[in-house]
């Protein structure tokens, strides 16, 4: 049963993902930073610094493959990935989907909270979030 819901919230997440908005927001967003870069890096730098360092959180998803990988002749077991904080940006979420599996990272910069109290955070209040939303799916369906 609990494969069952996560499968169905990870296809409840891939449909959400091709809402054509999402398509038109994202070109637009390539087409804005296409468009720094035709500038003169004098003139980008001054312009494109305080537009991109206003961001305190930072999402990334990553689609993988959805089917059971190797690595040097091994099953991979779980996927996951971190960007660099910079900037501003003091908190990141990554969400890796892959083989039908959900994966997600959290990671803050330490000294906004320590290791225990973001473990503490994520046991007390994620699993809970993430159980909700594996019902709106099941209630949709």
């Amino acid at each position: 049963p609990r494969e069952q819901k996560s499968q169905k919230t990870l296809h409840h997440l891939q449909n959400m993902t091709k809402d054509p908005a999402l398509m038109v927001e994202a070109k637009s967003a390539v087409d804005l930073l296409s468009f720094f870069g035709w500038l003169p890096k004098m003139v980008a730098k001054v312009i494109f610094t305080p537009l991109t360092n206003t961001a305190s959180l930072s999402m990334s998803n990553v689609p993988g493959p959805q089917f059971a990988l190797e690595w040097c002749g091994l099953p991979v077991k779980g996927m996951l990935f971190f960007m660099p904080p910079s900037g501003t940006i003091s908190m990141f979420a990554t969400i890796a989907t892959w083989n039908g599996k959900i994966n997600v990272g959290l990671g803050v910069d330490g000294s906004l909270i320590s290791q225990e109290g973001l473990q503490s955070i994520c046991g007390e209040f994620f699993e809970a979030e993430l159980q909700q939303l594996q019902q709106k799916v099941v209630e949709q369906a």
